[in-house]
């Protein structure tokens, strides 16, 4: 199952040069523990691909 959830996100600065912005995100939830859907993959190539060393610790050395 993919879940997509929409947000926004919001920075600001105070001060003497105040300046602020929002703009929107997305966010794609997904439990790639079973099974992907056909075109997502986990540490191999795809269309779409997820690679553990990407996410969860310092660059290039996350765990997933």
């Amino acid at each position: 199952m993919i879940e997509l959830v929409s947000a926004q996100t919001y920075h600001s600065r105070r001060g003497s040069l105040a300046n602020a912005f929002r703009y929107g995100v997305d966010y794609v939830l997904t439990d790639m523990t079973h099974a992907a859907p056909p075109l997502l993959s986990r540490n191999r190539f795809n269309l779409f691909s997820l690679h553990d060393h990407h996410h969860g610790g310092p660059r290039g050395q996350g765990q997933g």
